[in-house]
């Protein structure tokens, strides 16, 4: 049986899922990715007192709505993270945040 720290082989993900962000008009890649059922998104954001809230969405379309929501409020806009769902609830995220190319 596998250790769950031990490291995994990522997928590949395409450059335009990478480099998904504000004014990119590729978002297209990022929801056929969101759109697969072992895939999802994430969004996170920073609260008071330095809180990390997480929400996962299964579209794309419900992401951006709910990050346009949080950024009316006068917040900043939340990252929106394509994570690849892992069997018994494990989320694991691929680190590719919106508009992020680290």
């Amino acid at each position: 049986m596998r250790d769950h720290n031990e490291s995994r082989p990522q997928a590949a993900i395409p450059e335009a899922a990478k480099s998904f962000g504000g004014d990119n008009p590729d978002s297209t890649d990022l929801a056929t990715l969101s759109a697969r059922a072992d895939h999802a998104l994430l969004l996170t954001r920073t609260i008071r007192g330095g809180k990390v809230r997480r929400r996962i969405l299964l579209s794309l379309d419900a992401a951006e709505r709910a990050a346009d929501r949080v950024e009316r409020a006068g917040y900043p806009r939340p990252t929106i993270t394509l994570v690849r769902l892992l069997p018994v609830g494990h989320v694991d995220l691929t680190e590719l945040r919106a508009g992020d190319d680290r």
